[in-house]
């Protein structure tokens, strides 16, 4: 049995939301999304002959289902699906909420960005988490819309990873000027421009996450919550553990303390190895050791030395740009694939694959598969995230918790009818519980104690509802429907 203190603890989390985890205990796998219009274009998304006028109207795209089967139902094996491509982040000059693309648009022919609705759709049909970017240049106002609507309409037990922009440090995107230039005339401390860049992005990072403190209710943002608070390195490792110095630790750029809960990198493997070569696998597998020492360890003493929880790969694979089309095509791949994900799994809490479908060819190949619908005999890297991710369930920390000192339905609990009217009927075993039961957005909506193990509550309104039954030694969530 579990201490009274362990006990509060697991409650206390619990806030006034149904989700409340910590960290990973198994190193999650989770997808990117290329843009859609690259490669063999929405096709391999989302079905032909779609009204998107129509199911795109009023509140129609949360029930439609414009994708595609074989695509859905590959996806379905990763944890995480993270946006940044299909919400065209990098060079994304939206300002404003009325920007962004609708759900009406035609998404064949809308220069390959997907409107959130669709992505909410996409994670909420097949319960996944989700990773989003904020424009670069959004406003205040812009963000604190993005929080509210992923509040409302996200799944509640669904976790929601925010990032400012993507690569603010890479000189190829129009983030990174901009962000240099308010660094610059912000008179933000820094050595050049890069570094005065980095610390705005880190300042601009934490504004972003107390805006979604601000959405959500500070039980609902950071480690232990819904709402997990990101920050990426760049090439140049130091720029973004000075800004941790600079930023992050200062009582005049964050004065309210805001946390970051994972601090993520990019560790792909391979760059300047010939795909095609007689000993590529070899070679791989000697760059995987190189990334980790050189780049994943180094990041891992910044996130220590500012107490930042975890760490995860925000996009990650193979990087060989000759032949490699040759090396995703060679079944090798699939061995040195799982040795990669073997010896990041220590360190990161996610590893989100960059990406789940590209067309190969020579000089870039980053599909997990080539097409939507390649058969897994030969789709070697998809393959082996799968496998890895079977053989390595996810599981959160709090999960853990919960399971080592029992859940209720061990010793008996029912809780019908479900689908219900309204009334729903709960019995524990004659055991006294503590019930709660809360909306889709993690509020509290009804609560009840058992008498002789039996309790009964209305829930006003349909949809969907999560009921937490707690005794004193355990506790169990369930979903039900209102109908």
């Amino acid at each position: 049995m579990k201490t009274t203190k362990t006990i509060t603890r697991c409650l206390m989390a619990f806030g006034t939301s149904l989700v409340a985890f910590a960290t990973y205990a198994q190193m999650a796998i989770g997808t990117n999304f290329w843009v859609t219009g690259w490669g063999k274009g929405p096709g391999e998304y989302f079905k032909t002959g779609q009204s998107w006028g129509t199911i795109g109207s009023g509140t129609n795209w949360k029930t439609a289902n414009p994708w595609r089967d074989d695509f859905v139902n590959e996806i379905k094996m990763y944890n995480t699906l993270r946006f940044m491509d299909w919400q065209r982040t990098n060079n994304n000059n939206d300002v404003n909420w009325t920007e962004r693309t609708s759900p009406t648009s035609d998404h064949f022919n809308n220069g390959g960005e997907v409107a959130l609705e669709w992505c909410v759709n996409l994670a909420n049909r097949i319960d996944k988490n989700v990773w989003f970017c904020v424009p670069h240049k959004a406003s205040d106002d812009y963000i604190r819309k993005l929080a509210t609507f992923l509040r409302d309409n996200l799944e509640v037990d669904r976790k929601i990873f925010i990032e400012y922009s993507n690569e603010t440090w890479n000189s190829v995107f129009q983030q990174n000027g901009y962000c240099m230039t308010q660094g610059k005339n912000g008179g933000y401390p820094g050595l050049n421009d890069n570094y005065k860049g980095e610390n705005y992005s880190m300042h601009r990072s934490l504004r972003v996450f107390g805006i979604f403190e601000e959405v959500f209710g500070s039980s609902n943002v950071g480690r232990w919550a819904r709402v997990r608070r990101v920050v990426s390195c760049g090439g140049n490792l130091d720029w973004v553990d000075k800004a941790l110095r600079d930023i992050y630790k200062s009582t005049t750029y964050n004065p309210n303390n805001r946390k970051i809960d994972f601090l993520a990198l990019a560790p792909y493997v391979g760059g300047g190895i010939d795909g095609a070569a007689s000993d590529v696998a070899t070679k791989f597998r000697a760059e995987t050791d190189k990334v980790y020492t050189n780049r994943v360890l180094v990041v891992e003493k910044s996130k220590n030395a500012y107490a930042i929880p975890a760490m995860a790969a925000y996009e990650g694979g193979h990087h060989i740009n000759t032949n490699a089309d040759k090396w995703s095509a060679n079944s090798k791949i699939y061995t040195e694939y799982r040795y990669m994900l073997d010896k990041f799994k220590p360190k990161f809490a996610h590893f989100v694959h960059y990406t789940h479908v590209g067309d190969w060819n020579g000089t870039n190949a980053w599909g997990a598969k080539r097409f939507t619908g390649q058969s897994d005999a030969e789709a070697h890297k998809y393959r082996a995230l799968k496998d890895w991710a079977a053989a390595n369930p996810a599981r959160e920390a709090a999960d853990e918790d919960a399971e080592s000192f029992g859940k209720i339905e061990d010793t008996g609990l029912l809780i019908y009818p479900n689908p219900t009217t309204g009334l729903l009927n709960i019995e524990v075993n004659g055991q006294e519980a503590a019930i709660k039961v809360y909306n889709a957005q993690g509020s509290i909506v009804a609560s009840a104690v058992t008498v002789e193990g039996i309790a009964k509550v209305n829930i006003s309104g349909s949809g969907i509802y999560f009921v937490e039954v707690a005794t004193e030694t355990d506790r169990t969530v369930k979903k039900v429907v209102v109908e």
